[in-house]
């Protein structure tokens, strides 16, 4: 992904939400085919240019049935604004979620992957999101932007 000239990427807008909306919500279908894990579809995009798919699990990476039985959340981020999406993990921490920066290889990462991939996106290069971006600033406070302020959410 040398070649992509991310910068130029951020000028691009959405031209049809109510699309947008839709193809995220047959991705989060194909999640809900493929894991039986509490999850949540988060459509909310104040400060966003993208919308989450948040799935918990417990400690042990099983299934669980509702949040508060959940150890971590996987938060997959899809951008309005580009065919790209990222993944976050978050672990609670005395009932605070809490971002990590763990790396995890599982089934479950694998399966999403696949999942994205099938739906013709591809995974934003996350040694690039937290990198400045040249004269963007968050909404919510006037600071120099990151990327993934940018193109999936101010607000994580």
């Amino acid at each position: 992904m040398k070649d992509i000239n991310f910068e130029k990427l951020i000028v691009e807008q959405c031209n049809n939400l109510p699309a947008f909306y839709d193809r995220v919500k047959s991705i989060y279908n194909l999640f809900l085919d493929n894991f039986d894990t509490y999850q949540y579809l988060n459509q909310d995009m104040n400060y966003s240019a993208g919308q989450s798919i948040n799935m918990y699990i417990d400690n042990n990476w099983g299934n669980v049935k509702n949040i508060t039985d959940s150890s971590y959340c996987i938060k997959v981020w899809i951008s309005s604004k580009s065919q790209f999406y990222c993944v976050k993990i978050f672990v609670k921490e005395k009932n605070l979620w809490c971002l990590t920066e763990i790396t995890f290889t599982n089934k479950i990462f694998e399966v999403i992957h696949k999942i994205m991939e099938l739906s013709g996106l591809r995974e934003f290069p996350s040694d690039k999101l937290n990198e400045i971006t040249l004269n963007n600033f968050t909404e919510l406070y006037g600071e120099p932007a990151n990327f993934f302020e940018v193109f999936f959410s101010e607000i994580d």
